[in-house]
C-alpha cells in the first residue's frame, strides 16, 4: 500500500476499529475528521487516526505505528464492515438524510430540496394550527396522519437483498443496440 493511494473502505474501516479500541473520544475524533474530508489518501487516513489517538505529535514513528496496525492480520471485523458498505453500495463519505443516501452533502444547498419535498405537509400543519412557535416540530410531523415513512429496508435486520437469477439459453435471440 502506497501512501498516495486512494483510501478504500477497508483502510477507513480498519483504522476506525483501531481508533474505537482507544476509546470513545478517539473514535469520535476519527469519524469527525474522516467525514469532513473527501477523497482521502491512505496517508491521510493514517494521519487522522494518529491525531485521534494522540500519537501524531507525541510519537515520532506515528506513521510506522499506524501502518503496522493497517497491515496486521486481524481483519474479520474490517471485512464484515467493508462487505456491508459494498452490499449497500455506499460511498465512504455518504450520509442518510430523510432516508436518501447522499454523497458529499452540502447542508446549506441540499437541505432545501429535502424540505421542499415535504412542504405541502408543513403547510397543512400550519394551517391546522398544529405547528406553532412553541411546538416541537419533530413530534408534530411524526404524529400527523399525513406523515409518510421514508424507510430504508436495509436498516431492518430481517431484510434480505433481492437476488437476480439470470438464465441464458443458446437459443435466445441476440439483440443489439
Amino acid at each position: 500500500v502506497e501512501d498516495k493511494d486512494v483510501a478504500t473502505v477497508f483502510h477507513v474501516s480498519k483504522m476506525f476499529l483501531a481508533a474505537r479500541a482507544n476509546g470513545k473520544s478517539a473514535r469520535d475524533k476519527y469519524l469527525r475528521e474522516v467525514l469532513s474530508l473527501n477523497d482521502l489518501t491512505v496517508k491521510e487516513v493514517l494521519q487522522i487516526y494518529s491525531q485521534a489517538v494522540g500519537e501524531r505529535y507525541t510519537n515520532d514513528d506515528w506513521l510506522q505505528t499506524a501502518k503496522a496496525i493497517l497491515t496486521d492480520g486481524d481483519n474479520d471485523g474490517v471485512w464484515a464492515m467493508t462487505n456491508l458498505v459494498a452490499e449497500k453500495n455506499l460511498p465512504i463519505n455518504s450520509q442518510v438524510f430523510n432516508g436518501v443516501v447522499r454523497k458529499h452533502v452540502n447542508v446549506q444547498e441540499d437541505i432545501m430540496t429535502h424540505f421542499a419535498r415535504d412542504q405541502p405537509l408543513y403547510q397543512t400543519l400550519v394551517r391546522a394550527n398544529q405547528i406553532t412557535d412553541d411546538s416541537d416540530m419533530l413530534s408534530e410531523l411524526l404524529g400527523n396522519d399525513e406523515t409518510y415513512a421514508v424507510f430504508c429496508p436495509w436498516f431492518d435486520p430481517e431484510y434480505k437483498p433481492p437476488t437476480t437469477v439470470v438464465q441464458l439459453d443458446w437459443n435466445d435471440p441476440v439483440r443489439c443496440c
